[in-house]
């Protein structure tokens, strides 16, 4: 993991209904954060929704030196 990553943690009712390549789009093309979080949710409730949605992204920030 190096700064600036984006780390995303999720149900498999996202990863159910959208695929890996999908999700890696609307991350990309979103300012990240909040406005991520949200289109994944509504893509994944347009493509059925089937299950519970759960998604969390985190976006690494600066890092400590490393240990020695």
């Amino acid at each position: 993991m190096v700064q600036g990553d984006w780390v995303l943690i999720c149900s498999d009712g996202l990863t159910k209904m959208v695929d890996d390549k999908s999700i890696a789009k609307i991350v990309a093309a979103s300012d990240g954060g909040k406005a991520a979080v949200d289109a994944l949710v509504t893509e994944a409730n347009r493509c059925g929704g089937r299950d519970n949605i759960t998604v969390v992204l985190l976006h690494v920030g600066e890092l400590p030196p490393a240990l020695p």
